[in-house]
């Protein structure tokens, strides 16, 4: 029993030191909590205000107009042959005109690569042979100028055109394998 007297006593001490602290500085706690309030109360009425503030005001927004500028339309023909004027144009125009060939020449396919065109000819004898602008075909017969779906040959000074033919693959037909070395020109 004596110990818990003795416990109870070092409590109530300690409770007597804390409340006579508290009476001493009992000015300077109540100063710093009313500052504390002040400071809080403050804070709020600031934000309040702010708010309010802030609703009232309405931003305007200026009209801006904006010109946009066009230039002015140029005349593009002194462009339109910087290199000089191509012949080819020409010579195809007037290729509209030429009758196909009578002799018996089949244009296989044409094949364009960085030096000139070549063509896939095929002869009278179902021989197929790689040429080029300027070879002859066959005596008499030369091959002036090669487009995408036909050739322009001369033949005893005529112009004539050998036009490509279209096979169309049938399913139901054997497929015949065609090959060309484009390399041996």
């Amino acid at each position: 029993m004596m110990t818990l007297n003795i416990k109870s006593f070092v409590a109530t001490l300690n409770q007597i030191k804390y409340s006579n602290f508290l009476f001493e500085h009992k000015d300077k706690i109540r100063k710093g909590a009313t500052l504390c309030l002040f400071l809080c109360l403050t804070y709020i009425c600031t934000q309040l205000v702010l708010s309010v503030l802030a609703s009232m005001h309405k931003p305007t927004i200026e009209k801006t107009s904006i010109t946009i500028l066009k230039p002015e339309p140029q005349d593009m023909s002194a462009y339109r042959n910087l290199f000089g004027k191509s012949n080819d144009v020409d010579l195809r125009e007037s290729y509209k005109i030429v009758k196909p060939t009578r002799l018996n020449l089949t244009l296989i396919g044409t094949v364009f690569k960085e030096k000139g065109a070549l063509a896939i000819i095929e002869n009278a004898n179902r021989k197929s042979k790689v040429y080029q602008k300027g070879d002859n075909i066959a005596s008499n017969v030369l091959l002036k100028d090669i487009a995408k779906n036909y050739v322009v040959i001369e033949t005893g000074g005529k112009l004539e055109k050998v036009l490509i033919k279209f096979d169309y693959i049938d399913a139901k037909k054997p497929h015949k394998n065609k090959t060309f070395d484009l390399n041996s020109r």
